[in-house]
């Protein structure tokens, strides 16, 4: 899957579960998490949407955070392989 590809499906995941994004802005992998404005539940449901999208469990916590989409990206593609 193509890093765009994923980009979108975060942007879908975030809108899908009744949240909105900031006006104008452009998800790319270097866009903070804290863009996206999203509370710390709203962050933990898109964490579950990922994974029951593709069917992965994300390790991420204080240990492992994230801090822009890109690491976030690299996580889930992370997790893919592994399957």
């Amino acid at each position: 899957m193509e890093r765009s590809d994923l980009i979108e499906t975060i942007k879908q995941s975030i809108l899908d579960n009744g949240e909105t994004l900031p006006e104008g802005l452009l998800i790319t992998e270097d866009t903070r998490i804290s863009e996206l404005e999203l509370s710390s539940i709203s962050f933990v449901e898109l964490i579950f949407s990922i994974e029951e999208a593709f069917d992965i469990n994300l390790e991420i916590n204080a240990a492992n955070p994230i801090h822009t989409v890109g690491e976030f990206i690299q996580c889930i593609e992370s997790e893919i392989q592994k399957k």
